[in-house]
């Protein structure tokens, strides 16, 4: 067990394998406190160039003791359908690199939506303006082919969609249909405008964050047509 004391600087391995840092100790409570470090969450230790678990600092434990003893019920409040908390954009591990100030000024800038079952979010060939995280539900991308809907995929809590298209400001390339009943947050390109003129580094840091899921879905994207292709490869 470490004391951190002598220890001015730090650094954080988030769970999008991205090192956030160097910050001071008071900023590293701040952020076990805000559930953006947890027990598991590497922590380097700048003097000693040593990554560490949280769980192995000993002052970090009082705060992870305190944690514990606050009852379920309010770490993940029951919520009304009117309202998106902070409590609930934390049960997604996108969010950890985000601060609790940072997520509600998000949400401030975001519709809530609450759609049944079957209904259609996005439309293939409509102009778009928006991007969607799926709070709670299921949907499905389709295409229309032949007269039949075509699977593409399903989304879970936590995913975005539209993101492209928003940024792009092209049509859809796809259906998105609610498969249950479903609650999404919704963030217009006027009103990510109005974000990035009020909060510039906080649209910075998302826009990156999107920039990162993109081409970690392109290089997938890739892995599984170089597989086809393999895999279809006839020597001669």
């Amino acid at each position: 067990m470490q004391n951190l004391v002598a220890v001015s600087a730090f650094k954080v391995l988030s769970s999008d394998n991205l090192i956030y840092g160097p910050i001071d100790l008071d900023t590293l409570v701040q952020w076990v406190r805000e559930r953006r470090v947890d027990r598991e969450t590497w922590v380097l230790l700048e003097p000693e160039n040593e990554w560490v678990a949280a769980s192995n600092l000993e002052s970090l434990n009082t705060e992870f003791e305190l944690l514990d003893t606050i009852p379920e019920v309010d770490l993940v409040p029951q919520l009304d359908l009117a309202e998106v908390t902070v409590a609930e954009l934390r049960e997604f591990e996108r969010f950890k690199p985000y601060s609790n100030e940072e997520l509600q000024t998000m949400v401030s800038f975001c519709e809530l939506m609450e759609a049944a079952s079957g209904e259609v979010i996005i439309r293939k060939g409509d102009l778009s303006d928006s991007m969607f995280l799926l709070l709670s539900g299921r949907v499905q991308a389709r295409l229309r082919v032949g007269g039949h809907n075509t699977p593409l995929g399903e989304m879970e809590p936590g995913e975005l969609f539209g993101e492209v298209a928003m940024l792009s400001q092209t049509p859809r390339t796809a259906d998105v249909v609610t498969e249950e009943p479903s609650r999404l947050l919704r963030l217009t390109s006027d009103r990510f405008q109005d974000l990035h003129a009020n909060h510039p580094a906080l649209a910075a840091k998302m826009l990156f964050n999107l920039s990162r899921q993109l081409a970690t879905r392109i290089s997938q994207r890739n892995n599984e047509m170089q597989k086809d292709l393999a895999s279809s490869f006839v020597w001669r």
